[in-house]
């Protein structure tokens, strides 16, 4: 897995900042859907037909927040795989992923 991760400490319980992080993809187009590699949601944007899909998950140990970001080219499970939030290829999708985990922090200090 190729995925960037985001740490930040926060005083919100793992509930509460699980609920947060729901809420906030939900309200910003995000889906959550199933992945046998994730024990917390994993939310996904956009399908891949014309840009890149991306994805967020989260994990939580104590006050210690661990976000978790990539993107996917392709369309749907078919294309390449996870990419971190660097680098050139998909540099416009990565960006504003970018953006939203930082706004993510924002909700959850």
């Amino acid at each position: 897995m190729s995925r960037s991760k985001f740490s930040y400490t926060t005083s919100k319980s793992p509930e509460n900042a699980a609920q947060i992080i729901n809420n906030f993809c939900l309200t910003n187009g995000f889906k959550q859907i199933e992945s046998p590699l994730d024990k917390n949601p994993v939310y996904k944007k956009g399908t891949g037909a014309l840009t890149a899909m991306q994805f967020l998950t989260f994990d939580q140990n104590g006050i210690t927040l661990d976000i978790y970001g990539w993107v996917q080219v392709g369309i749907g499970n078919v294309g390449a795989g996870e990419m971190q939030l660097s680098g050139f290829t998909a540099s416009i999708p990565k960006k504003s992923l970018i953006k939203k985990i930082h706004e993510l922090e924002a909700l959850l200090a």
